[in-house]
């Protein structure tokens, strides 16, 4: 098990926009069956939902894929989710702003949520959030706009693509105990959770 979960963590960290799933991987490191919620409607969504599948296949593990259109398709297509290990939302238009409403069905079936949103688990409803700092993103963006102003062309410059030390993880110590996990020692002197 380990070895596939390394092979799917390595596949989504090659990903531009699966990077935050690296996080998410660890966290999962004895589970098999990842659910992924996503919005069908939303380009974003699409192709995270698309890196993610990938990845899953090359390390054998099941990835489940939930399409909601709108807030009130949350419960009755969490309703699918007995027996899964937790439920990934992704950073999405139509998710980050439901996910009080997610994590209230995925209470009921005793399911942690983690998302990409630092504030998920900032205010204590999902476990774990993993994203690109949001301090390095601008500090990049700053560069990015610097080197425009001094005459470089737009389309010469590379995108930037966070590395695994871009990452911030913020992990919600109530949420930890109440899925009767603990804080792997790896990530022991992470400054990461949130009381």
């Amino acid at each position: 098990m380990a070895t596939r979960l390394g092979a799917f963590r390595r596949r989504l960290e090659n990903a531009a926009d699966g990077r935050r799933a690296r996080a998410v991987t660890q966290a999962a490191r004895r589970r098999q069956i990842l659910w992924l919620l996503y919005n069908p409607g939303d380009a974003n969504d699409v192709a995270n939902k698309a890196i993610a599948e990938a990845a899953a296949k090359a390390a054998g593990i099941e990835l489940k894929a939930v399409g909601v259109n709108t807030v009130s398709d949350i419960p009755q297509r969490l309703t699918a989710l007995q027996g899964t290990d937790f439920v990934y939302a992704i950073p999405s238009s139509l998710l980050m702003p439901a996910l009080p409403a997610i994590v209230a069905n995925t209470d009921r079936l005793k399911i942690p949520v983690m998302t990409a949103s630092p504030q998920g688990a900032e205010e204590h409803l999902a476990l774990a959030t993993v994203t690109v700092s949001w301090t390095k993103g601008g500090h990049e963006a700053g560069l990015i706009a610097a080197r425009v102003l001094a005459g470089d062309k737009p389309a010469d410059l590379a995108n930037y693509k966070p590395s695994a030390a871009d990452l911030s993880i913020v992990i919600s110590a109530k949420r930890l105990k109440q899925s009767g996990r603990q804080l792997p020692a790896a990530l022991a002197d992470c400054n990461c959770l949130v009381e």
